[in-house]
């Protein structure tokens, strides 16, 4: 009894050393097999920099870049990791080529060691020339964020960074006796270079926060710069817009006959009936009759009986639009223009409502429309205050291009999106420029002024 009494004190005090056990180089795990591709992207010759980089980590992590570097020499042939040794070089071997494109695998040297393929690989592409040192210098000059994501923007500067420093790596102290930490003081001013080049580059859209950026003190680093830019990048994706535009809202302006207002008669500039000729809208001194008639004027009737039109029946458009009718000379015929017809139309001015009666008076002097090949019988309407002339037919359209979506909405309540654009030509000097197209909606005028 008091034997084992004391054997299990001694177990009780007995203090358990667990020992780590230390991977070899030499030891492979069951994922490590030559077929394997270890690193992304594949060596296309241009960005040997980058899959230098990559393929090196990704040995770094198996611990087999000893074997590349030459830190992990061949034993000799009396030694017992010689095939162990042969294995392992072997395999770094197949996936070295393994992570080249088929195209350049073909042209490598046929070499069984891994240090001597990587330095084959690393003399025919690592051309460190100073034009490329120059170039990368030259675009880190002149980056700029373009409209790129704040993340993008940030991927491409350090792209940049790291290929420069690839070709000229920072100094560092090799004696170990330095005990003024240059090194740290090199580093946070490559930082805050870095910073400032970042910022440099941003959108005029982040100029206020650039500048609350760079006043901090301490002086941020650049990883707490990219995240002030990206939350503020966030939080204006989060928040809608106010849109203070309003819709493009289409007023279908049509001639309807309407009852006249005797208020709005008495601002009209000429009132009552002409002496000479019996119709409204001038008066008997500027009547043809009196004053003569215009070339344009042609065989049309020209006796005293010809009936005059009834004002209360005068068609009338909305939006202070001029209409003109291209459906020959017989629905114009005894149209008279006169300084009368310009009342209500806002916004035009004297050259281009003489351009107006120009072009009216050389289509009744050819007795035919005017509109670049287009023959068409409905009405245009020239409206001064629209925002943005627009129709349903894409054949009176020219030079038609894509534009961006417009929302447009239309008289009876319905939504469209204008995504065409294109001119319609009206004659010599009047040509509607920008007119949308509108798809889906068909009126019998082929114009809606918005």
């Amino acid at each position: 009894m008091m034997t084992e009494k004391t054997e299990s004190s001694k177990t009780a005090t007995e203090t358990v050393v667990l020992t780590r056990r230390t991977i070899s180089p030499y030891d492979l795990s069951p994922s490590d097999n030559p077929g394997c591709v270890i690193s992304q992207p594949l060596l296309r010759g241009s960005n040997y920099d980058e899959w230098s980089a990559n393929i090196r980590l990704a040995l770094m992590a198996r611990k087999k870049f000893g074997f590349v570097d030459g830190t992990i020499p061949k034993p000799d042939e009396n030694s017992a990791d010689l095939e162990d040794w042969r294995c392992n070089n072997a395999l770094v071997v197949s996936w070295i080529k393994l992570t080249v494109e088929s195209s350049l695998r073909t042209t490598l040297h046929s070499v069984d060691v891994s240090r001597d393929l990587w330095e084959h690989i690393q003399k025919r592409f690592s051309v460190k020339s100073g034009a490329k040192i120059g170039r990368i210098k030259a675009e880190l000059a002149t980056a700029r964020q373009n409209g790129k994501s704040v993340e993008a923007y940030f991927g491409y500067m350090t792209q940049l960074w790291t290929t420069f420093n690839d070709y000229r790596r920072p100094k560092t102290c090799r004696c170990g006796l330095c005990t003024c930490n240059l090194g740290t003081e090199i580093a946070k001013e490559r930082e805050e270079d870095r910073v400032y080049k970042f910022v440099r580059g941003l959108d005029d859209s982040y100029g206020q926060l650039r500048s609350a950026l760079i006043s901090r003190v301490p002086f941020p680093s650049l990883d707490d710069v990219y995240l002030a830019l990206t939350q503020e990048e966030d939080s204006r994706l989060a928040v809608v817009p106010h849109d203070n535009r309003t819709d493009g809202v289409s007023f279908a302006a049509q001639s309807m006959p309407r009852p006249r207002n005797p208020v709005n008669d008495k601002t009209r500039l000429v009132t009552g009936v002409c002496k000479s000729c019996g119709r409204t809208g001038h008066t008997a001194e500027q009547c043809f009759r009196t004053i003569g008639y215009p070339p344009w004027w042609g065989d049309r009737p020209r006796n005293r009986d010809s009936p005059a039109p009834n004002p209360r029946n005068r068609a009338s458009s909305s939006a202070h639009a001029a209409v003109t009718t291209n459906q020959g000379t017989t629905h114009t015929a005894n149209a008279v223009i006169n300084g009368e017809d310009r009342v209500g139309l806002v916004g035009l001015s004297d050259a281009k409502w003489k351009g107006l009666i120009k072009m009216l008076e050389e289509r009744k002097l050819d007795g035919e429309p005017r509109l670049s090949g287009n023959s068409f019988s409905e009405s245009w309407i020239y409206d001064t205050g629209a925002s943005n002339h627009m129709t349903g037919s894409v054949k009176y359209l020219d030079k038609i291009s894509v534009m961006a979506p417009v929302l447009i909405k239309l008289p009876d309540g319905r939504f469209s999106v204008a995504k065409q654009k294109g001119c319609v030509k009206l004659g010599a000097q009047l040509v509607l420029q920008n007119v949308f197209y509108v798809d889906g909606p068909h009126h019998e005028d082929p114009d809606w002024s918005g």
